[in-house]
């Protein structure tokens, strides 16, 4: 599909249709967006091909990670005003992928926003082998009974919200596939609180 609406695009360009002020538009967001869908691609196949959880991969903080992603949701969010605190000092450190570990607190994180109330908090801490990393917020918590069926791809606990239900799923392989661990607990602020175990 990804390749016939390339090509569609292109037939398109050849037309000239490009030149039409009124097609512009649409045939930027149009191109931004395969783009952005051949980087994802390109980037699966290349976790595909990495089958030893073992390979060499250097630890590297996450805390620049969280900042960054926090600079856009607050812009994404801009009409929801809440506190965003990250509690995460520059010895905190992963051993994963940069575009895995942006892929999965992108995720987290975008959850997060979109269901607090007034507040998202991101703290840090060690535990031997382990980084323990908790993701809360004040929003209204996961089901009481089996919150960890929302781990399962496909499966969303608001089906009336926007998105495709598969944050979650995609987080639970991208820590796995590293060693690493998901929890859904209850946040102390009576909200939702991801906890993750990765491996340092």
């Amino acid at each position: 599909p990804l390749a016939a609406i390339q090509n569609q695009l292109d037939q398109l360009r050849r037309d000239g249709m490009e030149q039409h002020s009124e097609w512009q538009p649409s045939m930027r967001v149009l191109t931004t967006q395969v783009d952005r869908m051949q980087e994802i691609i390109a980037h699966q196949l290349r976790r595909a091909m990495v089958t030893n959880q073992g390979a060499m991969i250097l630890a590297q903080p996450i805390r620049p990670i969280l900042f960054r992603l926090r600079d856009t949701l607050v812009k994404v969010y801009r009409d929801k005003p809440f506190e965003f605190r990250i509690n995460v000092d520059e010895y905190a450190k992963a051993r994963m992928d940069a575009e895995d570990m942006m892929e999965l607190f992108g995720n987290l994180l975008n959850n997060a926003c979109r269901f607090c109330r007034d507040l998202v908090e991101v703290s840090a801490s060690h535990n031997g082998s382990m980084l323990i990393v908790d993701i809360d917020d004040d929003g209204m918590g996961f089901p009481e009974e089996n919150p960890s069926k929302l781990l399962q791809r496909g499966i969303r606990e608001d089906s009336k919200s926007e998105g495709q239900g598969i944050g979650l799923a995609v987080s639970t392989e991208i820590v796995s596939a590293i060693g690493g661990k998901i929890e859904l607990l209850i946040s102390p602020y009576a909200g939702a609180r991801v906890r993750l175990y990765l491996p340092v």
